[in-house]
């Protein structure tokens, strides 16, 4: 009786740990990114005061809900008297005007001149808001293990060496792919922003924290899932062929793999994301994103935490790659996780006057006056052989749950032992 009292313990404890690793595995950092589970995403507040004329506010409402369905942005109003009353001096929006707030707390403002239709004006500044040829090119390149966005500086040769450490990097993903918790057909593409197209990419450059003014050297954003940014831009001696693998590597593994929530629900780009979008990429997950049900179980295996610091160790040996404690390697032991650092700006960013005319098919933001906040750096840590923000020592829920099953089948199996022996 005892001898088949420990093959069923052993039987359950199995059975335990397989469906533990089933469960571990189901998505992966990439699939979770296609989950819209933001709590702060995009705000647009229009500036609608009592003394406005209700023709005004009636354009201004009907603009914003015809153009921005369907994209991370929600929608409020703001009369001077509610929450965003000092931003909305602070930034000079005018009655009429929209203040628009990032995840990251950036700020931008958009108002008509005088003269021109408002609800005209807004059509065109909201479709130029959401859509862009780049943002096009993302949309196309979503089936693929990442995008890999190369915003290109002014020097030629600085472009070709940010380019050549691209491709090497998406080359030694392509060679690992097979490797990877969860491999995809479509390898990471590599997109690239020229300076001549920067500033009708305005909008796209002030989702990544940027503007046209600040790209004085190439910079590399990594992007994942529903067009949200892993990590931060890397620039400077941090755009090397090991800190890109690293970080592209991430979308490949386990969603309890120790990564960060924050990383796997970074920022998205603002753009829009519609049915037939939503249905596109359902069919190619083979689960829908949107369900309910699946975001409740993403979000219960995201409360949970890592799952340890194996996860760092096995994926820096899958890829071959050593720690390199350069500078990047220490703005990472800092927390810096290469979120960009941005000032924080002072006044009215995308208002437009009678003098200053935007054309029709731009967001003004084109004019190199965004100024964005800026973004607290993470607290992740990097710790020897562990990717970045990969916590230590954590086993979270899952494991304490199955710790506490092993205690009672143990108990269980003690008091049949003691018993057969009485017998």
């Amino acid at each position: 009786m005892a001898s088949l009292a420990v093959r069923i313990f052993v039987c359950v404890i199995v059975g335990l740990c397989l469906a533990m690793d089933a469960a571990a595995c189901r998505y992966s950092v990439r699939e979770v990114g296609f989950v819209d589970l933001d709590a702060a995403p995009y705000q647009v507040y229009l500036h609608l005061p009592d003394s406005l004329d209700a023709g005004t506010a009636a354009a201004l409402r009907r603009a914003a809900q015809i153009e921005l369905l369907n994209t991370p942005v929600v929608i409020a109003e703001e009369n001077g008297t509610g929450p965003m009353a000092r931003a909305i001096v602070t930034h000079a929006v005018p009655p009429g005007g929209v203040l628009i707030v990032s995840p990251e707390d950036q700020k931008t403002t958009l108002a008509p001149p005088d003269g021109v239709d408002p609800e005209s004006y807004y059509r065109d500044r909201f479709q130029a808001l959401i859509a862009s040829e780049t943002r096009s090119a993302i949309i196309d390149a979503l089936d693929a293990f990442c995008q890999v966005l190369l915003i290109e500086g002014p020097e030629a040769t600085a472009n070709a060496v940010a380019r050549t450490s691209a491709e090497a990097a998406i080359a030694e993903i392509t060679a690992n792919m097979d490797k990877m918790d969860k491999p995809v057909a479509r390898t990471a593409e590599l997109l690239t922003l020229a300076p001549e197209d920067q500033a009708r990419e305005a909008t796209l450059l002030w989702s990544l924290g940027l503007r046209p003014a600040d790209i004085t050297g190439p910079r590399i954003a990594i992007l994942f899932g529903r067009a949200r940014r892993l990590g931060g831009v890397l620039h400077g001696d941090k755009v090397t062929v090991p800190e890109l693998v690293r970080v592209m590597a991430l979308a490949g593994t386990s969603c309890e793999c120790g990564l960060e929530r924050k990383w796997m629900q970074g920022p998205m780009i603002l753009m829009r994301w519609d049915r037939g979008l939503q249905q596109r990429v359902a069919d190619h997950l083979g689960f829908d994103p949107e369900s309910p049900t699946v975001k409740t179980e993403i979000s219960q295996i995201l409360a949970k935490g890592g799952s340890g610091p194996n996860a760092g160790r096995r994926l820096n040996t899958m890829l071959a790659y050593t720690e390199h404690r350069g500078d990047a390697g220490e703005a990472f032991a800092e927390g810096e996780a290469f979120i960009e650092d941005v000032p924080l700006g002072d006044g009215p960013i995308m208002a437009a006057s009678a003098e200053t005319p935007v054309a029709p098919a731009e967001d003004a933001l084109a004019q190199g006056t965004v100024a964005p906040v800026a973004v607290p750096p993470s607290d992740a840590r990097l710790v020897e052989n562990e990717t970045p923000a990969v916590r230590r020592g954590v086993f979270g829920l899952t494991w304490a749950a199955v710790a506490v099953i092993v205690v009672v089948n143990a108990a269980l199996l003690l008091i049949i032992v003691f018993r057969s022996r009485r017998a």
